[in-house]
């Protein structure tokens, strides 16, 4: 009879449990990463001998958490790269609406400029139109003041989430070691709850960094860093950082501490929000930063250019209306020797719009573009007298010795946007007429015309200077003469053959005439010439940059494209990611997830075998009620 009541008994604490496991499902179907259980049942010990052996009840052996690891890892692996296309095409969106928009970005401002330049060609003595140029120019600046300061917005927003990331990876990092130490001191016993906070943890810091896990035989889990550095051995941690970068203080870079040594792993993160911004920072921000820049460069230095061909409405030789720009040079704060460098512009339309690292090795200078690390060949010594030359740039090295290691970053570019500034204040000093006038005597006999001067040299000293060209007899020959008498001559004439004196060149072409006369003259003061105000305004779309194949319009214009190229790939890349991920989840659900219909069957399933055990029980009461009667 005991036996009896004890086979009932356990079938009763049996269907106990697992009304209690099922209940426990039912209120946990909604919480954020629990795992379906269910009750583990053996069949009890057999007693009896021969043919005469009975089942002696049931046996709960423990609480199943069901589970598929591989699924799990691959969730969490799309996790990590979902978390960074997000971040990515966020910001790719934000960039966008900086420097593509039609009302906020740099073209509408350059058009208003150039129209400008129109209007003053239309009337070159209007002090109301010249100024107004003035006005404009100085919008135009501060927009690309503002657009830089833009950009350097973003760049400090990522270094405030970089540190927040940072700490937030660091604290769940420390939990994972904690639950690491409970879930190996229990054993095959651990909680399931453990397990499933320890994997929720791992989750979040899969969103925010690439990472690997290795499973432990004693139930731990190790976390590795894709490149393999550490963050979680058993119960220790391996924490992450920030530093200022070795060439900007303002920016932050992530490191990896071992022990008491940071290194530097921005490169090395390539998943989660944090790989995400320092992608985006690297591959999106940055180059528009350089773009903008070149963009801002070819519009100061065109400009400036053009003017310096004209006259004034003072007489003078038109000056510069934007501030000259040289490249920025950072010197790393890793250097051990005392060698200075430093920049200038030679050529600004050989300029490219990217970082370089000049490198020393112990031996030689080195050049290689900052962001691919790819060779670039430069000529020259880097002194004052023999400078490094590359890409419209010469780099002069100062200072004292350099030490093998020592490195600075030359940034043409990057900086350009922000200091656009506005340096002309007086209106008179456009120069909307032609320098120099060019013109045949009315008395000649020849057919030969002269053509318009083009100035080579602004700043020869006797560039103003009247010059008459005459033509010797026989007119094989002519000679040059200034105000002060002969400067040059007799000199052989060639039809359309280039004629430099003082810092310009005139072609004159034809047949000439003995005693025929060409005069070169400076416009004068107060000139209603408008032959430089159109070649201002036509800067706007004349080839400039990469030897004339790329005017100030068209850098502007593959900048909102370029910008527009990461928005496109970053959408799209989004939307794989994210249905990678919701199928994954789906597919693991189906797995450890909880079924409320399943679980509502399982309820009566279970209901049912309590109330048999319950009447088994109760049968055998009432036999041992009946046995003891029968006895008295």
């Amino acid at each position: 009879m005991a036996s009896f009541v004890t086979t009932a008994l356990s079938g009763l604490l049996a269907a106990q449990r697992s009304l209690q496991t099922t209940s426990s499902n039912i209120a946990n179907a909604t919480t954020e990463g629990y795992t379906r259980q269910r009750v583990v049942q053996i069949q009890g010990p057999v007693i009896g001998s021969g043919s005469l052996q009975f089942g002696y009840g049931t046996q709960v052996t423990g609480i199943e958490r069901i589970y598929d690891q591989l699924l799990a890892n691959q969730l969490t692996s799309a996790k990590t790269s979902q978390h960074k296309s997000q971040l990515l095409n966020q910001y790719a969106l934000r960039l966008e609406g900086y420097l593509g928009s039609t009302d906020t970005g740099i073209a509408t401002s350059l058009q208003s400029f150039f129209q400008q330049l129109n209007t003053i060609a239309n009337d070159p003595t209007s002090s109301v139109n010249r100024q107004q140029l003035l006005a404009e120019a100085e919008g135009l600046a501060q927009r690309f003041r503002q657009m830089g300061a833009q950009l350097d917005t973003l760049d400090n927003e990522i270094n405030q989430r970089l540190q927040s990331a940072v700490q937030v990876v660091n604290d769940d990092l420390a939990a994972i070691a904690r639950l690491n130490g409970k879930i190996v001191a229990d054993g095959s016993n651990a909680a399931s709850a453990l397990l499933d906070e320890r994997q929720l943890l791992i989750d979040r810091v899969a969103s925010q960094v690439d990472i690997q896990t290795i499973a432990q035989p004693d139930g731990g889990v190790n976390l590795m860093m894709t490149n393999g550095q550490p963050l979680v051995l058993g119960v220790s941690t391996f924490r992450l950082g920030v530093q200022a970068d070795e060439f900007d203080p303002t920016r932050l870079q992530l490191t990896h501490t071992d022990g008491t040594t940071a290194t530097v792993v921005s490169r090395k993160v390539s998943g989660g929000e944090i790989g995400g911004m320092l992608s985006f920072r690297e591959e999106m921000l940055d180059p528009a930063r350089q773009d903008l820049g070149l963009v801002a460069l070819g519009l100061t230095e065109t400009f400036n250019l053009q003017n310096r061909q004209g006259m004034d409405l003072n007489g003078n030789v038109g000056g510069d209306l934007f501030a000259a720009m040289t490249p920025t040079v950072l010197m790393s704060s890793d250097n051990a020797g005392t060698a200075t460098a430093s920049a200038s512009f030679a050529d600004v339309s050989s300029v490219v719009a990217r970082d370089y690292k000049l490198r020393y090795d112990g031996a030689a200078w080195n050049l290689a573009d900052a962001a691919t690390g790819a060779a670039l060949t430069m000529t020259g010594s880097g002194t004052g007298a023999d400078p490094f030359v590359v890409d419209g740039m010469e780099i002069v090295l100062g200072g004292g010795a350099a030490v093998a290691g020592d490195e600075f970053r030359i940034r043409p570019t990057a900086r350009a946007a922000a200091g656009v500034s506005v340096v002309m204040q007086d209106a008179s000093r456009i120069a909307a007429a032609r320098l120099l006038e060019s013109s045949s005597e009315l008395t000649n006999v020849g057919d030969a015309s002269i053509s318009a001067v083009t100035v080579g040299d602004a700043t020869d000293p006797d560039l103003l200077d009247s010059i008459t060209i005459a033509f010797n007899d026989p007119p094989t020959t002519f000679s040059v003469f200034d105000s002060f008498g002969l400067v040059a001559g007799p000199l052989p004439y060639s039809s359309g053959n280039d004629i430099a004196v003082n810092g310009w060149t005139v072609q004159i072409s034809g047949t000439v005439a003995a005693n025929d006369v060409f005069r070169i003259n400076a416009s004068p003061a107060g000139s209603g010439d408008n032959t430089n105000a159109n070649a201002l305004a036509a800067q706007f779309a004349e080839g400039f940059f990469n030897n004339g194949q790329f005017s100030v319009q068209e850098l502007s214009a593959q900048l909102t494209t370029s910008v527009g190229s990461y928005v496109a790939r970053s959408n799209a890349e989004l939307d794989v990611q994210t249905a990678i991920r919701e199928q994954l989840e789906l597919d693991l659900e189906a797995v450890a997830g909880v079924n409320l219909e399943e679980e509502a069957v399982n309820m009566l399933r279970y209901q049912e075998a309590y109330l048999a055990a319950s009447k088994m029980i109760s049968v055998s009461n009432d036999l041992f009620q009946s046995i003891i009667n029968a006895i008295r």
